[in-house]
């Protein structure tokens, strides 16, 4: 299958999902754009302000290595979830890849950008496509919590 039939494939026949496919990409395109600035990671009540507390899509980085794509309801809520310590860490990228340590995002090292994106369907599209985007490969996708039966 051609790369253009399985991306229609992908999208599906409605008009409505494909113009919501192209919306994602446009903001993962916008989001992809921001890699290179090198943005530092907000690590202070202050700087944790300037973030807006939309919803949207977002990178954390270390240079130009893409540690992790997300989307959320609150960015700057996310980010000081990703910051935070010890087991009541409710980001999956700071308790799996980070070990519950979020302090070591601190270092001053650490990159982000974000683009607000308010509706959900669009959002979730969007960080499917970011992570499988080759300049925001992340390290880590998200595999959040498994519920135990």
């Amino acid at each position: 299958m051609s790369g253009t039939k399985a991306w229609a494939r992908i999208m599906g026949k409605s008009r409505e999902r494909r113009l919501f496919w192209r919306q994602a990409d446009r903001y993962v395109r916008d989001l992809r754009k921001k890699v290179p600035l090198r943005t530092q990671l907000p690590i202070s009540g202050p700087e944790l302000d300037q973030v807006p507390a939309n919803p949207g899509i977002y990178y954390i980085g270390r240079g130009r290595v893409v540690l992790h794509v997300g989307m959320t309801n609150n960015l700057r809520r996310r980010l000081r979830d990703h910051l935070g310590k010890g087991p009541r860490v409710r980001s999956s990228f700071t308790h799996l890849y980070l070990r519950d340590d979020g302090t070591l995002l601190k270092d001053g090292k650490c990159t982000y950008g974000a683009v607000v994106v308010e509706k959900p369907e669009i959002r979730a599209r969007a960080e499917i496509l970011a992570a499988a985007d080759p300049v925001l490969w992340p390290q880590h996708v998200g595999k959040g919590k498994q519920q135990s039966t």
